[in-house]
């Protein structure tokens, strides 16, 4: 596989993939709403997992938005994760980890893993990218809520 390095204000890329709420298509979104997508390290990242929790309670405050998280791993991880966390935001699974090498947080040198947030618009351009190798660099709330309010008001 070769990595692709997104950027902001580029075309998303699409995925189709398994999770806990069913098959979920990037493209479905487009022209319909926002869609914040975090991803995780790894399922058992515990610093990834304190995101997640802070993102679940963050998403009735970002109407008309889909919120999902992603995590290289198999969907009976994604529905463990889901379970224990009690998340009502799906949990996709990326085991061949193709969706993450696409959206820039692929392992470098097969060690060191990204974790993030995206936000995508309706038009499926990305509006905001926040990867790091530290995971506790890897989501802001408050970014996140400045970055859907402004594509709100545009």
């Amino acid at each position: 596989m070769t990595t692709v390095f997104m950027s902001v204000n580029e075309s998303a890329p699409d995925f189709e993939l398994a999770s806990t709420g069913g098959t979920i298509r990037l493209s479905d979104a487009r022209g319909l709403h926002p869609v914040v997508l975090y991803v995780m390290r790894a399922f058992s990242c515990p610093i990834c997992q304190g995101h997640v929790r802070a993102l679940n309670k963050l998403t009735p405050t970002l109407p008309d938005t889909q919120v999902l998280i992603l995590g290289g791993g198999s969907l009976l991880q994604a529905q463990h994760l889901a379970s224990r966390l009690h998340l009502t935001v799906p949990v996709l699974a990326d085991p061949t980890g193709e969706v993450l090498e696409r959206y820039t947080f692929a392992k470098l040198l097969d060690v060191w893993q990204r974790s993030g947030t995206v936000v995508i618009d309706r038009q499926g351009q990305t509006r905001m990218l926040q990867a790091s190798f530290n995971p506790a660099n890897g989501f802001a709330a408050r970014d996140v809520v400045e970055c859907v309010r402004t594509l709100d008001s545009a």
